[in-house]
């Protein structure tokens, strides 16, 4: 929410801060505001991005037990409650923050 409204009142200053935040590697958490239910499915490219993960770091907390998942006809599925409660728990402060706006 904040990236979205920098952009509406000094689009240059928010180039500037994107610059900085890519340059040490990192990116703006969430960048727009996303609505879920909570039993809503999600994808794991969606949940990666939820949490502010690769996908294949998403990959290795399933497979070590750390994030619940449902395998379907269409490959993987994150319950978006599930990812909330892991989020909060076991992410950094600033993704803590950022997944709190979702």
């Amino acid at each position: 929410m904040y990236r979205a409204a920098l952009g509406l009142t000094n689009p240059v200053h928010m180039a500037e801060l994107d610059a900085v935040i890519s340059g040490y590697g990192e990116r703006w958490m969430l960048d727009r505001t996303i609505n879920y239910n909570d039993d809503d499915m999600v994808d794991p490219a969606t949940a990666a991005d939820i949490l502010g993960v690769t996908v294949g770091t998403l990959r290795q907390y399933r497979n070590r037990g750390r994030i619940r998942a449902t395998k379907t006809s269409d490959g993987w599925r994150y319950q978006v409650k599930d990812i909330r409660e892991f989020g909060p728990v076991n992410l950094g402060r600033k993704k803590r923050e950022s997944l709190a706006e979702c």
